[in-house]
């Protein structure tokens, strides 16, 4: 078999495996209702893989007393401030980051990019 026929099996097998986590369906083991659990009616409808098993607990919606998770909102954008940033220098200047610039744009995200040292390394040669 060619390259390409095995590629297609296993598409379609992925396809097919995958399938019921995306078809909605409406069965469950106790009668389909609608419950009112404080935050609005609970989704009836449930991918046709879960349909079979035990009924969920409903998720708990958030009150004005829930803060929202900044810690992890500034880790995020701290990760992302420095792949934003090697990206920029490795495509501009022709290196990688260094330790003190990677800090910089953990502790500041993307404000840390300014601080950044100016020295390119395109059309050097080793």
């Amino acid at each position: 078999m060619t390259i390409r026929k095995l590629l297609a099996i296993a598409c379609v097998a992925m396809a097919f495996f995958w399938a019921p986590s995306v078809i909605p369906t409406k069965f469950s083991r106790e009668p389909v209702r609608i419950a009112d659990v404080g935050c609005g009616p609970v989704i009836t409808w449930q991918a046709a893989d879960t349909a079979f098993a035990l009924p969920a607990t409903p998720v708990p919606c958030v009150t004005p007393s829930m803060k929202p998770p900044w810690v992890g909102i500034g880790i995020a954008a701290g990760a992302l401030s420095v792949i934003v940033n090697g990206a920029i220098v490795g495509k501009t200047q022709c290196r990688e980051l260094t330790t003190k610039e990677a800090i910089t744009s953990i502790l500041l995200p993307f404000i840390g990019m300014l601080f950044n040292e100016q020295h390119s390394l395109c059309g050097r040669k080793k």
